[in-house]
């Protein structure tokens, strides 16, 4: 079990909760702008917006860290989960500069499907990195990263599956080089998601 926390401790995971909320609210605004491409841009502001956020919470994470001698659990995991975190926001970021830049009218249902499991995966996420203060619920962190890796399994299927259509069917070839860019950012995304569940399920069974 983790050794009774000290009061700066706790902000640790103050910080972490607010990255993964940071997270889930992009991945909602991301998942609304697939099938919401009208408004592309406010989006993609909205979401540039929260990174921006996200960035200031992972700075002050590494600044806390490294004027703390007593942290909660190993230096290098705290560090790779807050990155991360970031990593992730940063991404979800990217794809969606890009569907605004590149002015997509339409996008393939396989992507607003992928889109859907990133926020499923960034609300379990959520739930599981919310836990991890009291480390006291394994079996539901352990749960909430599971349903992460079941997410990833299901987006690759998607993926797959989309990007061979869109081969057959896509015959204006910028068209097709500009979805093929988002479909690499989706798939992308949900990897670095089942990655961060893999770090919090490596954490809970280092010190549950």
């Amino acid at each position: 079990m983790l050794k009774k926390l000290l009061p700066y401790e706790h902000t640790f995971f103050k910080l972490f909760n607010e990255s993964a909320e940071q997270l889930e609210l992009a991945s909602k605004q991301f998942h609304t702008m697939t099938s919401d491409l009208s408004k592309a841009k406010h989006y993609a502001d909205s979401i540039k917006e929260l990174e921006k956020k996200g960035d200031k919470v992972t700075r002050s994470t590494f600044e806390l860290l490294h004027k703390t001698f007593v942290t909660p659990f190993d230096r290098d995991h705290i560090h790779e989960l807050a990155s991360k975190l970031d990593d992730i926001l940063d991404s979800i970021n990217r794809a969606a500069q890009r569907i605004s830049l590149y002015q997509l009218k339409t996008l393939p249902k396989e992507i607003h499907h992928m889109a859907k499991l990133t926020e499923h995966s960034a609300t379990e996420l959520r739930e599981a990195i919310r836990h991890l203060d009291k480390m006291k619920n394994t079996d539901a962190i352990l749960k909430h990263c599971d349903a992460v890796n079941k997410a990833e399994n299901e987006a690759h299927e998607v993926a797959l599956s989309g990007i061979a259509r869109l081969f057959e069917e896509e015959s204006d070839f910028k068209q097709l080089l500009k979805t093929k860019d988002i479909y690499d950012y989706g798939k992308f995304i949900i990897d670095e998601c089942e990655d961060l569940a893999n770090i919090v399920k490596g954490i809970v069974l280092e010190y549950a």
